[in-house]
C-alpha cells in the first residue's frame, strides 16, 4: 500500500513545469522554421509532460479529505477522475 500526503500547493508547480516544457519545444520548433503550433494541449501530451517532469504517477484509489469544506484543495482533477472522495 502506498500512502501519500498533500497539501493546497501540491500539483500546481508540476502543471506549470509541464506547461512550461511544451511551451518551450512550441517556441523551439517555431525557431527552427517550423510552424507555430496552436492546437489546444491535449490530455496525452499534458501526460507526457508530466512524467519529464517526474510528477506522473499513478490515480489514487481513495481521497480521504478532512475539515468541513469538501474540496479536492487543487489536487490536479485529472488525477482522481476515479478516486473514490470520502
Amino acid at each position: 500500500m502506498t500512502l501519500k500526503f498533500l497539501s493546497h500547493a501540491d500539483g500546481r508547480e508540476a502543471v506549470a513545469k509541464a506547461a512550461n516544457l511544451v511551451f518551450v519545444e512550441n517556441l523551439k520548433q517555431h525557431k527552427l522554421g517550423g510552424e507555430l503550433d496552436l492546437q489546444i494541449l491535449l490530455e496525452p501530451q499534458l501526460n507526457e509532460a508530466l512524467q519529464i517532469v517526474g510528477s506522473k504517477g499513478p490515480e489514487p484509489d481513495l481521497l480521504l479529505v478532512y475539515g468541513p469544506v469538501r474540496s479536492h484543495l487543487g489536487f490536479p482533477a485529472w488525477r482522481h477522475r476515479y478516486t473514490e472522495i470520502m
